[in-house]
């Protein structure tokens, strides 16, 4: 495809990549998909670990942070599943990106000031909140080579002659 059309686009194979293999499997065995399906386990060790160790005042923002970015995965999880609005709106990508970004970021945030201010036993929930930042801005970074894709074309035109009965 690269050799054959001087016109390639990277960002175009990239977001028809994603959708060719979106259609075969389904949405939730994307790459994609696995990467929300990641989001949400991390998430859900996040909260539980935070729960086990105990709350302390600085690790309520992780906890926070951790329900909040769990929430809005399952909602993107869920919209992903029905398909409909990620082919209606174009804009849904730019969405999911900017809740990426926002996501890692705080929990970033959160997990520095868990590390920082609380004694050892938060170490490893601080970098497993690291990890889920990591995860995070790659489903961001994936996001944005998709947003900034051209859309897909679904048919592809040429000229048709047209042939009435009458004549």
């Amino acid at each position: 495809m690269k050799f054959d059309n001087p016109d390639w686009n990277a960002h175009e194979s990239v977001y028809l990549l994603h959708h060719e293999h979106q259609h075969r499997s389904g949405p939730l065995w994307s790459y994609l998909g696995l990467l929300k399906i990641l989001e949400e386990i991390v998430n859900i060790y996040l909260i539980v670990s935070l729960v086990v160790v105990g709350l302390d005042a600085q690790a309520y923002y992780l906890f926070l942070m951790a329900m909040i970015s769990f929430l809005v995965t399952a909602v993107f999880l869920v919209i992903s599943l029905l398909e409909t609005l990620i082919d209606l709106n174009p804009a849904y990508h730019w969405i999911e990106f900017s809740c990426g970004v926002a996501s890692g970021i705080s929990l970033g945030v959160a997990s520095t000031v868990v590390l920082v201010a609380l004694p050892r036993g938060y170490v490893i929930t601080s970098m497993v909140g690291f990890l889920n930042t990591i995860i995070y801005f790659v489903d961001a970074l994936n996001r944005y080579r998709i947003a900034v894709a051209p859309r897909r074309r679904l048919f592809w035109t040429r000229p048709v002659q047209v042939v009435y009965d009458d004549e």
